[in-house]
């Protein structure tokens, strides 16, 4: 069927359906459809403030989507949502991505081939520019911000599994939250958990830092006990001792849908795939006449590297739901004003989008680099028993920490061990010459809120690590190790221009 012919036909069938519904009587209020995009950059950088992805820049300054659109995924996500005004949406834009943003910002940054890219390059000029269109957006109503820990750890694995795993996530939240406000100029309400790990002692650590909500899958809602009928309204979850949140779970089969059915080869079959999705949603309304909220969470940008019409369909996608009357795009926030949630749930175990969390323990590299994380943790909390917590000893060995923890360099298919190992190393190196080895980290920008100067050359950087004595940590060759991370690095950039990543952060 034409295309023009099908988009008439779509029309028609939309229209009718309105009509057949008010002449039965059946309900006309509209069905919440929330959409969440996953924007997140593990903050890939080394000890010496030298960068080994520089993915925050490039998903935003390289023309991804010619000929259609100009721009990197994060350009052209709020580039299309500006052409849409009355469509809502949210995003996460994790603190580790607005981190390295601003830090670009702040110092450029710096190749592991020895290229610096000055504050003044286009390439950071298209960061500020992509910048100022979320706070545009914010600044409309038109998206929420959620914020998150601070490098993507498996929060509720991490606080589940080790006896320091509560304190340390608890901080890394505080971090996280301290960068969404610092960089956007809000106090996020919701969160994202990284890979959606999520355990019960998750839900004192967001209460008390004033997460109200938060997102799962359907892995969690059905292994979730308490009151339940469909994932099509928010639940509270309300755990021992009285602290509780809002949890909203996704539609994993329409997320799944826009994630991993893309590999579209023309406009027309983007836009036909936009009609699936309308249709899907649709279909809830008919099915499921008390689903209140749609909540659809997915990857940002990973999702879009299949080939540029990704984008043809986002921006059709967002033209359909301006003229279905019988969705309306909200914001969790908004579904909260007037949706009240009243069914209790007392458990979720642990879990993760995946179903468990093999995916980041099932290989042999992933026990050592947990191994290593687990050490630099204990050395973490004698750092704090030895300098205090507004040290700047303590603060450096904080940020250390979380950059072991990032989940990206632990995954099956993006196991990076060198990553962790060096920065496990840093942890010690603090432990061990205090103020000394903190100010360093300080002075290349490598701090909270990436105050500093940061290198402009190799040279300037300087070595990875110095040699040290160790103790707590197993004796490595730095210079191996750096060398195999060099080779990593390469490998990783001819697999992620190849085989773009096809799961859910």
């Amino acid at each position: 069927m034409p295309v023009k012919i099908a988009a008439a036909a779509f029309a028609a069938l939309t229209l009718a359906a309105a009509l057949a519904s008010a002449v039965l009587g059946q309900p006309q209020t509209p069905l919440y459809v929330v959409f969440v995009w996953h924007h997140h950059q593990g903050i890939n950088v080394w000890p010496n403030a030298v960068f080994h992805g520089a993915w925050a820049y490039i998903h935003v300054y390289k023309n991804e989507f010619s000929p259609y659109y100009e721009g990197g995924a994060y350009m052209v996500h709020a580039e299309i949502l500006l052409k849409h005004p009355s469509v809502k949406m949210v995003y996460h834009l994790s603190p580790s991505l607005l981190w390295q943003w601003m830090y670009g910002l702040k110092h450029g940054y710096l190749n592991q081939d020895g290229s610096y890219v000055p504050p003044s390059d286009p390439k950071l000029k298209a960061v500020n520019e992509t910048l100022s269109m979320y706070i545009e957006l914010l600044k409309r109503g038109q998206i929420e911000v959620l914020t998150d820990f601070f490098n993507h750890p498996l929060a509720g694995y991490v606080a589940h599994t080790y006896k320091w795993g509560p304190q340390v996530i608890e901080e890394e939240l505080k971090w996280g939250k301290a960068v969404t406000e610092h960089v956007l100029g809000v106090e996020a309400e919701g969160a994202w958990l990284p890979e959606m790990s999520f355990s019960m002692e998750l839900v004192h650590i967001l209460a008390s830092q004033g997460i109200r909500y938060t997102v799962l899958d359907e892995n969690h809602f059905n292994k979730a006990e308490g009151d339940k009928d469909t994932i099509y309204e928010p639940y509270i979850l309300r755990a021992d001792g009285g602290s509780q949140i809002v949890v909203f779970f996704r539609d994993t089969e329409i997320s799944n849908q826009i994630s991993f059915n893309n590999r579209y080869t023309s406009p027309e079959q983007a836009k036909q795939a936009a009609e699936k999705i309308v249709d899907m949603l649709l279909k809830i309304r008919e099915t499921t006449p008390q689903a209140k909220v749609v909540v659809l969470a997915m990857d940002g940008e990973n999702w879009m590297f299949t080939g540029p019409e990704t984008a043809v369909f986002l921006d059709h996608l967002c033209s359909l739901l301006e003229r279905e009357p019988r969705l309306k795009t909200a914001t969790l926030k908004e579904v909260l004003e007037n949706v009240q949630p009243t069914r209790v749930l007392t458990k979720i175990p642990l879990e993760s989008w995946a179903g468990g969390h093999w995916v980041w323990t099932e290989k042999p590299e992933n026990t050592k680099q947990w191994q290593l994380i687990d050490q630099a943790a204990t050395l973490l909390q004698k750092i704090r028993e030895k300098y205090g917590t507004n040290s700047t000893t303590y603060r450096s060995a904080l940020f250390a920490t979380f950059l072991t923890l990032n989940s990206d360099v632990i995954h099956r298919e993006y196991t990076y061990p060198q990553h962790t190992e060096t920065w496990a190393l840093e942890v010690q190196l603090i432990y061990q010459k205090g103020e000394e080895e903190a100010e360093k980290m300080v002075s290349k920008g490598l701090n909270l809120y990436a105050e500093g100067r940061g290198p402009t050359t190799l040279a300037e950087a300087g070595p990875l690590n110095e040699q040290a004595p160790r103790q707590e940590i197993p004796p490595a060759a730095i210079l191996a190790a750096a060398i195999a991370a060099i080779a990593a690095v390469a490998v990783l950039r001819k697999r992620r221009k190849s085989t773009p990543k096809t799961r859910e952060e």
